[in-house]
């Protein structure tokens, strides 16, 4: 007892006469090659741990202790790779520690953890992602369905009910919202090392990503050897749909690659009933529509990373996808008075749409140069971007009054995009990190339109709607970001982005010209202050812009019945975004969430009736906006992690004032949303378990009109047998229509959208590599420190 006490009193003497100091290096295996997920602890004289780290994914770790004279040890599972005792008068940093564990280590495998959800400086971070029992069998797309904070759809994935975020893999874009989502459905959730979750992207990145970034960060085992799953879906809707995917992943000494397919063969029927009403004319429209949609998509990519040697590596990344879609769709048109049940006119609209051989391609070349030991670099990259599509669209309009109308409109699109940017990370010390660079974007777009009348034998180009659209853009950007650590509460960064946008519009068959030039500053700051271990409170603030699609310029008409057509606008300007948050935590199992949004110029696709009686569906600015986003956040594990719960409450107040042509957008409008997401695991063995997703939503209003309250419930169920994985899953299960209503001063109509239940099967087969074996929890002092 005495020695005890006497080892007690001499530990509060060290440290309260001795100061912090940190100790801080790299582990590298014998190929040095950077080792993650390995623990390093440091202990006093005693044998006891005080502080320890896992090495992140370029093996870096930092500690800090108050103790002078302590034991260094790399270790994991009991097994110590390294060890040295040293004795600290300041900060030291080691440098490239080697270890080999290439023979103890391939053996043996995390067993399961729980994924947790915590705040860090400017970004949400979800780990123990792979090691959950919940991963297992699932994609990534399926499992980021039950991150709390992200919200998934066939669109894309949102962050905080925003809209879509962009997508990264390893740090990196991987293009368009579709080719990223199909290449996640690909990769097996178990391959995920964690998640970054950033919902206010800082001046590092480009100013166009105002609603966030998911960047994946994927495993990098060394010397894995091959690896890979397939996968095959069957869903059933109204239609059935089939989906195989193949997804394969190699690494060895100093490459690492990661590949994926994916073929969908799609079919879905599309139904919806919209009356719109003339109020000035009191005339109105009925339209009643039917659609079928027949989709072959074939997607392919490859990621590749080679170490050229310790400071340097080289990567490629390459994407191709090709889309053939065929679609049908009748609508039946009534003409009537407002005030009178009797029919006025019909016309009936057959409508054939063929988008054959729609190809995109995107190939990227990167290379990382490594300046020191601390983790600073160079990172260099170009991409290259050509898309070309077709659509092919033959209309038939038959009229009760025998004006028949028979005309076709084709359409190709050219996309060529070259992208090209520089990054500086510069890590002063442990508590300082500067990141400086710059990129320039050029984009040459030509749009190709041709309308075509009847005239009994052959199709003959209408003058006033066949045209041609040409537009290029330059984007010159430069950032500056400075992030600092003051002390073990507060941690701070402060950024700059200057971007310069030209772009150019100009129509053959007319003098119409778009030119855009603006130069805009981008600030962003973040500030995280952690006053202990169970409390986190951060302010991030930035400013965005929201530049529109390229298929939101094209100027050109296309119908949807014989007195309905869309339009998109080449004149559209940009949308600045002011954003304020605020972010709690408590114990990273209670979150809250406040974000303060200024919007200037919005723009987005809405209808409008006109005197003429036509119905416009148009794309435009329409107003300034204000916006407040509450969200609070429980998550938490129970009957011994056996079930996974979280609950999100998501309230926004949001009004916008402004007006279209004479029509005013205005609106004010507060909602609600409540989601329950639940993961049960129903086997002693953790290989059968049960996911089940309800949400509640309240009557909202936004530009696109009233839209009225709903609710949904998703279900999935995961079987593991072997090698195989065995997923059922049903959707839309208690929603089964939208409806969407708008009451202006001169023109009201209401929209009935049908939805239809879904329910899937997925086999999967795991293959590759099966050295890896399970272990049981070892309940050693380093895992209960760490």
């Amino acid at each position: 007892m005495y020695c005890k006490l006497t080892s007690l009193f001499w530990l509060l003497s060290l440290n309260i006469c001795f100061s912090q100091v940190k100790i801080s290096g790299n582990i590298i295996d014998t190929n040095n090659i950077p080792i993650d997920n390995i623990n390093v602890i440091i202990k006093n004289s005693e044998n006891i741990t005080i502080n320890g780290d896992l090495t992140d994914s370029i093996g870096f770790f930092s500690l800090t202790s108050n103790v002078k004279k302590v034991i260094l040890q790399v270790v994991q599972f009991n097994v110590i790779y390294f060890q040295k005792e040293i004795e600290i008068n300041e900060d030291i940093n080691f440098g490239n520690i080697m270890i080999d564990n290439s023979n103890k280590l391939q053996e043996i495998v995390v067993t399961s953890k729980k994924t947790k959800l915590k705040k860090e400086l400017g970004k949400f971070i979800v780990d123990n992602i792979s090691t959950s029992q919940f991963s297992k069998g699932k994609s990534s797309y399926e499992i980021l369905n039950y991150v709390p904070i992200l919200n998934s759809s066939e669109k894309g994935i949102s962050i905080f009910n925003k809209g879509e975020a962009t997508i990264f893999i390893n740090g990196k874009p991987v293009g368009e919202n579709e080719t990223a989502l199909n290449m996640i459905k690909s990769i097996p959730a178990t391959n995920i090392d964690k998640l970054e979750i950033i919902a206010n992207p800082d001046s590092k990145y480009e100013a166009n990503n105002k609603n966030g970034i998911i960047n994946i960060i994927l495993k990098t085992n060394n010397n894995e050897g091959l690896k890979g799953s397939v996968s095959a879906t069957t869903n059933q809707s109204y239609f059935n749909s089939q989906y195989v995917s193949g997804f394969l992943s190699y690494s060895k000494k100093k490459i690492n690659i990661t590949s994926g397919a994916n073929i969908d063969n799609a079919k879905y029927f599309s139904r919806y009933n919209y009356t719109y009403d003339n109020l000035m004319t009191n005339q109105e429209t009925q339209l009643q529509l039917n659609a079928i949609d027949r989709t072959k998509n074939y997607s392919f990519y490859i990621n590749s990373d080679y170490k050229l040697n310790n400071k340097n590596t080289i990567g490629l990344q390459l994407n191709y996808r090709l889309n053939d879609k065929k679609s049908n769709s009748e609508t039946y048109n009534i003409f009537k008075n407002i005030d009178s049940d009797v029919v006025n006119s019909t016309s009936l609209n057959n409508i054939s749409n063929l988008k054959p051989n729609n190809n995109s391609f995107r190939a990227n070349i990167n290379f990382t140069h490594q300046l020191d030991s601390l983790g600073s670099h160079i990172y260099i990259d170009n991409t290259q971007i050509i898309r070309e599509n077709n659509y092919k669209n033959n209309y038939e309009f038959l009229n009760s009054d025998s004006s028949n109308e028979n005309f076709v409109q084709n359409q190709d699109e050219k996309f060529n995009i070259n992208a090209s940017k520089i990054d500086v990370n510069k890590i002063i010390d442990d508590d300082n990190k500067l990141y400086y660079g710059g990129n320039f974007i050029y984009s040459d777009i030509k749009n190709i339109f041709f309308q075509g009348n009847f005239d009994g034998i052959n199709y003959i180009s209408d003058p006033l709607q066949t045209n041609s659209f040409s537009y290029t853009d330059k984007t010159i950007a430069g950032y500056i970001n400075y992030e600092k650590i003051f002390n073990e509460k507060w941690e701070g960064k402060i950024g700059l982005r200057l971007e310069n946008f030209l772009g150019n519009g100009s129509t053959k068959t007319n003098s119409n010209e778009t030119n855009i030039n603006n130069t805009y500053l981008f600030p962003s700051f973040s500030v995280l202050f952690i006053p202990n271990d169970v409390n986190e409170i951060s302010i991030d603030a930035s400013i965005y812009i929201l530049r529109p699609y390229y298929s939101q310029l094209n100027p050109f008409i296309r119908y949807n019945s014989s007195n309905s057509y869309t339009i998109s606008n080449p004149n559209l300007l940009p949308t600045l975004s002011y954003e304020l948050n605020l972010d709690y935590s408590y114990q990273n199992k209670y979150f809250f969430n406040l974000t303060y949004i200024y919007d200037k110029n919005l723009f987005n696709e809405f209808d409008i009736v006109l005197p003429s009686n036509l119905i416009q569906k148009t794309t435009a600015n329409y107003g300034n906006g204000n916006e407040v986003n509450m969200n609070l956040i429980y998550i938490n594990t129970f009957f011994n992690k056996n079930l996974n719960f979280s609950a999100s409450f998501n309230y926004i107040y949001r009004n916008s004032k402004g007006f279209y042509n004479d029509y005013n957008m205005s609106f004010s409008n507060n909602f609600y949303s409540l989601k329950l997401k639940n993961q049960i695991n129903l086997s002693k063995k953790k290989d059968f378990n049960i996911g089940v997703v309800f949400g509640i939503r309240s009557a909202n209003k936004s530009v696109l009109g009233n839209l009225q309250n709903f609710q949904s419930l998703d279900i999935d169920m995961t079987k593991s047998y072997k090698s195989f994985n065995f997923i059922f899953g049903a959707s839309n299960l208690t929603f089964s229509k939208l409806k969407i209503e708008e009451i202006k001063d001169n023109y009201s109509f209401q929209k009935n959208i049908d939805y239809f239940k879904t329910f899937s099967f997925t086999i999967r087969y795991n293959f590759g590599n099966k050295k890896v074996k399970k272990i049981e929890d070892i309940n050693s002092e380093i895992n209960k420190r760490l």
